[in-house]
């Protein structure tokens, strides 16, 4: 058998049917839970992607050498 559809795992969530079993809420095992973890860490998984092609599109800028702000970290450094 399949994954749930996402509509079948949200649907339990307002009203949970009677028939629900906690100990799988409990564990993490019930099959609408499952779905939802997945769900979940593709939608992480494709906004950490979206962020990294976009880091790699952009051109940061050098900082320039200043060196007052250099000696200053430098001296607060233990």
């Amino acid at each position: 058998q399949g994954m749930m559809t996402l509509p079948e795992a949200l649907r339990p969530l307002p009203r949970p049917p009677p028939t629900l079993q906690l100990s799988d809420l409990e564990t993490g095992q019930h099959p609408a839970q499952r779905r939802l973890i997945l769900e979940e860490l593709l939608a992480h998984n494709l906004s950490m992607l979206a962020l990294r092609a976009g880091a790699h599109r952009s051109h940061p800028q050098p900082l320039s050498a200043n060196d007052a702000l250099k000696n200053k970290l430098l001296a607060a450094l233990p």
